[in-house]
């Protein structure tokens, strides 16, 4: 009886005779080989194909780690606390109605042709990442209507679809910066008794009706 190679590949199995049939996994004609090269070559291919597979799956780690998919009323409930964000404003940088925003923040999933809905969701996300990476005091909620150099809001522009990671630093940079200098203006000016304020930053960046 013919000797035969039995070879997995992850879920699936392979017979193939010795010397016969593989010439697709090896660009040498098959007759001119010994049993013993034959095997070195499907056994240096069986190699390569688990070190390809197992490149893919350790990726697909670092890159699940590196971001943490969140559900998307996690996100919306995230944004109205970082962001001071409205049920309208959600309803008008996702593009849809204020029950939706409800049903999504009730645990519900956006159902049929969402691929533009949740790239905005994204964005918010990552928007919510930077903002908190950045060390800004919560809620953020002058960052919606904080205007770009063509006159746009946050808000325009991720209701538009014109925002990307780029913008969203932008935006972020900028807020922190102004922030730090209204803090230095305030604090530089004396009270009655002629010594400058010590202000509690956060006190200061939190309206007293949002505590």
């Amino acid at each position: 009886m013919t000797n035969m190679h039995i070879i997995s590949l992850g879920s699936q199995y392979s017979i193939i005779p010795q010397g016969v049939g593989v010439t697709s996994l090896v660009s040498q004609d098959a007759s001119s080989l010994n049993n013993d090269s034959l095997d070195d070559m499907i056994w240096r291919f069986y190699f390569e194909y688990l070190l390809s597979s197992c490149k893919k799956a350790i990726s697909n780690v670092v890159e699940t780690q590196k971001e943490e998919v969140l559900a998307t009323g996690d996100v919306l409930t995230r944004a109205k606390k970082v962001l001071g964000a409205s049920i309208s404003d959600l309803s008008e940088m996702l593009g849809v109605s204020r029950p939706t925003v409800y049903s999504y923040l009730s645990g519900n999933e956006p159902s049929g042709n969402s691929e533009l809905l949740m790239k905005r969701v994204f964005l918010l996300q990552r928007t919510i990442e930077t903002i908190r990476n950045l060390g800004l005091s919560i809620p953020c909620s002058t960052l919606l209507k904080r205007r770009d150099s063509r006159g746009k809001t946050f808000k325009e522009l991720l209701a538009n679809d014109e925002l990307n990671d780029e913008r969203i630093q932008t935006f972020c940079q900028v807020e922190l910066q102004q922030r730090e200098r209204t803090k230095q203006r305030i604090s530089a000016v004396p009270d009655s008794s002629g010594h400058r304020k010590n202000f509690n930053n956060e006190a200061f960046s939190v309206p007293a009706h949002l505590k």
